[in-house]
């Protein structure tokens, strides 16, 4: 059990959150992360999606909400978090659960061109 959760539990988030094309990547953070939670814990994701709408947002949360898992889910958009302490929590402690398979060349051939200027 990954995070306190069953296998197809997590496999079911993941694959909503999949579903949103805008979606590059998604991390849990907090108490399931860290391996602290207990039996009520929520679920906490951050979820990397520069273009996304609140419109889509809410709509993540509504499905993500209907799963048939008895914790309460909490998305945040990452890159609308105004709280650094939050920001820096997530980038410490969040494990990634989600990537899209050209995210991760997108960032380092942004991490390439930064470098040669």
């Amino acid at each position: 059990m990954k995070f306190g959760l069953k296998e197809e539990q997590l496999q079911s988030i993941v694959e909503v959150i999949r579903e949103v094309e805008k979606i590059e990547k998604a991390s849990i953070f907090g108490s399931r992360a860290r391996g602290d939670y207990e039996k009520t814990s929520d679920i906490d994701i951050a979820i990397y999606a520069p273009e996304i709408s609140s419109l889509e947002l809410n709509l993540l949360r509504d499905k993500l909400e209907q799963l048939d898992i008895i914790y309460k889910i909490d998305v945040v958009d990452f890159f609308n978090i105004s709280k650094q302490g939050l920001i820096d929590n997530i980038k410490e402690e969040g494990k990634v659960i989600y990537e899209k398979a050209d995210y991760k060349l997108q960032i380092k051939d942004y991490s390439d061109q930064v470098s040669e200027n």
